[in-house]
């Protein structure tokens, strides 16, 4: 093969994305904390987001339960702990997002409650945080990939507009390209094939940036916009 490219992950979760991935579980076993909102006709329950970060707090709330009874909680039909309804037959908690893989990109959760007579479910998604492009090798004159990315929807509000910096070797920024806009939920990509590098790269090591500001700041992990970087290492060109 003419030419090389390796893309190793370079990997910065900007604050918002490590405060949810790190926050303190608020249940041992769903060890949910008990609430008083006002009564409800027929069991419901909610979560407090459509998205969350893999391995990050998923809250969800019920009401309508039998006063003071047990409630089994479950995800996609597994127990995964029990409430204990307040005397309105409401509860409260929150516990940790299943683990989603890169290469399995996001999942849906079906969440449930039962006190054994009275029953509500509802859904939601994980998803990871991440950010690539495929084939990872060839010549980088030529290559041509899609572009993906997970996640960019998880701060909540409207959908993000995905932007992809260059950032050449001596860190100085070549070029910055819109990918488009973070579809369902979560907030991802995948593009029709384009060229890896619109321009002539020469050699060294490329930061690619990942992120939903159409002006170049560099990511870090106190940045307050979401953003995800990989190093681009040309070690020849054919």
């Amino acid at each position: 093969m003419e030419g090389g490219v390796h893309a190793p992950a370079d990997v910065s979760y900007p604050a918002e994305i490590m405060r949810a991935r790190n926050r303190t579980i608020l249940l041992a076993a769903l060890g949910l904390v008990a609430v008083a909102p006002a009564a409800a006709d027929a069991a419901t329950i909610q979560l407090n987001r459509s998205c969350y970060l893999t391995g990050g707090v998923v809250g969800v709330s019920g009401s309508g339960f039998a006063p003071n009874a047990p409630v089994t909680i479950n995800q996609n039909g597994q127990q995964i702990g029990t409430a204990q309804a307040d005397a309105l037959g409401s509860f409260q908690g929150s516990y940790s997002a299943p683990e989603v893989s890169e290469t399995q990109r996001q999942t849906d959760i079906d969440v449930s409650a039962t006190d054994g007579t009275n029953t509500a479910s509802t859904a939601g998604k994980v998803s990871a945080f991440n950010a690539d492009f495929s084939p990872a090798s060839g010549n980088p004159r030529t290559l041509r990939v899609n572009f993906k990315a997970d996640g960019f929807n998880l701060l909540g509000g409207k959908a993000s507009t995905i932007y992809l910096h260059y950032i050449a070797p001596g860190g100085k920024r070549k070029m910055t390209k819109r990918l488009g806009k973070a579809q369902g939920a979560c907030g991802q990509i995948s593009t029709s094939k384009r060229k890896l590098f619109p321009f002539s790269a020469k050699r060294g090591t490329w930061r690619l940036q990942w992120d939903t500001r159409k002006t170049y700041k560099k990511c870090t992990r106190e940045s307050d916009f979401l953003c995800f970087v990989r190093e681009v290492k040309i070690f020849r060109i054919g």
